[in-house]
């Protein structure tokens, strides 16, 4: 058989040309094409699945940057978390001096370190003149500014041989000189001093070594006539003079049962009370299943703030008005007044003094290179107007 033979026909097709047989040219087939599919390995495949998706959580925290933590109120917060380092923090605070001309209101507080040191601080209202009252080894706390801003008591405690505590008061001058014992009973732990309106007398808690409770004690500002106001078997806190000198308003609760089931929360009968200043008449404000502390007397003597659930509270003396002072996760606690009655300070989580206002609940911070607590104010003497000529 020969060859076939082609030729091209009028459609642009090769045809084969048949012999003399006569029979009709058949059109050649073209060949198929199959164009290669594009293999990708697996693991390459979910590589770029990967890449794409980080590349969209990139994209889009670059363009909804972080909020800073608020506090519950809107207030800015974060700025003010403890960021102390261990060491190194004393040796940038100055000492204390005497108070300059100005006579500005001043605070002054427990500083907390990280090592659990506990030193006493001094600092104007607007947050100026940061200075240390004590530098030592023992821990000093709960510091009370005398009526005329002289003098300050706080209570110290140091470890003898054995791991004896002893814990006592002292006065100091409003620089940290002049250091004056004041206690020297067998107390265990003693705290929560508070001058008397007149300067005369300092009313504290303190634990009387073998019972297993505190007592509230008041004491001449000289160290004599040491007297018990409580003498009851339960435990007596925190007491604080009324502004006009006649009560006293305290934290009084059951003594704790040590036989207790563990995770017992015996404090939460705790409540408020107040006395008359030679421990008689004694009144019930409080009376619910919550642990209120830290009681604070409005400057005008209506009004008594307090801690409660990690928040301020205030209510009249009477114990009928209540009102929620604070709301934040920050903690508040120890509240002292402003002289006006329109802020109530406080302590809490932060390296910093906080205010709230009593009508708003708005927080102003005073921000402090340490996180303080147990702190109190004083206030120059307001001068009365004087009477046109």
């Amino acid at each position: 058989m020969s060859e076939p033979k082609y030729k091209l026909g009028d459609d642009g097709e090769l045809e084969e040309v048949i012999d003399d047989l006569g029979e009709k040219p058949k059109r050649k087939r073209k060949p198929k094409y199959y164009p290669r599919t594009l293999q990708i390995p697996l693991s390459l495949m979910l590589a770029l699945i990967v890449g794409i998706a980080l590349f969209g959580v990139v994209a889009y925290f670059l363009s909804h940057p972080a909020q800073p933590k608020l506090d519950d109120r809107g207030l800015l917060a974060a700025q003010f978390q403890p960021t102390e380092t261990p060491g190194g923090i004393m040796d940038t605070i100055p000492p204390c001096a005497m108070f300059a001309a100005d006579q500005k209101p001043r605070i002054v507080y427990t500083m907390i370190s990280l090592s659990s040191d506990k030193e006493l601080m001094r600092v104007n209202l607007d947050g100026t003149n940061n200075c240390i009252l004590t530098k030592n080894n023992i821990e000093d706390s709960d510091p009370s500014w005398s009526p005329d801003g002289t003098r300050i008591v706080y209570n110290s405690m140091f470890s003898s041989a054995g791991y004896s505590f002893e814990d006592q008061l002292y006065i100091m001058n409003a620089n940290g000189e002049n250091i004056v014992k004041l206690t020297s009973e067998d107390f265990s732990l003693i705290g929560s001093a508070d001058w008397s309106p007149d300067g005369q007398k300092i009313v504290f808690e303190a634990g009387i070594r073998g019972k297993p409770y505190f007592q509230v004690f008041v004491i001449n500002a000289d160290g004599t006539n040491l007297i018990n106001l409580s003498n009851a078997a339960r435990a007596d806190t925190s007491p604080k003079w009324s502004p006009d000198g006649r009560s006293i308003v305290f934290i009084s609760g059951p003594i704790y049962d040590n036989k207790a089931p563990p995770g017992t929360d015996q404090s939460k009968n705790d409540e408020i009370f107040v006395m008359d200043t030679g421990g008689t008449n004694l009144r019930q404000l409080t009376d619910n299943d919550k642990r209120e502390n830290d009681p604070s007397w409005s400057p005008d003597g209506e009004w008594i703030a307090f801690n409660r659930d990690n928040n301020i509270f205030m209510m009249d003396k009477n114990g009928k008005q209540y009102r929620h002072v604070t709301d934040t996760s920050n903690g508040a606690f120890e509240p002292f007044w402003l002289p006006d009655g329109n802020e109530i300070g406080f302590t809490g989580f932060l390296d910093a003094l906080q205010f709230a206002n009593v009508n708003t609940g708005r927080i102003r911070f005073i921000p402090l290179p340490v996180q303080p607590t147990a702190a109190d104010i004083w206030w120059p003497p307001v001068e009365p107007p004087h009477p046109d000529v």
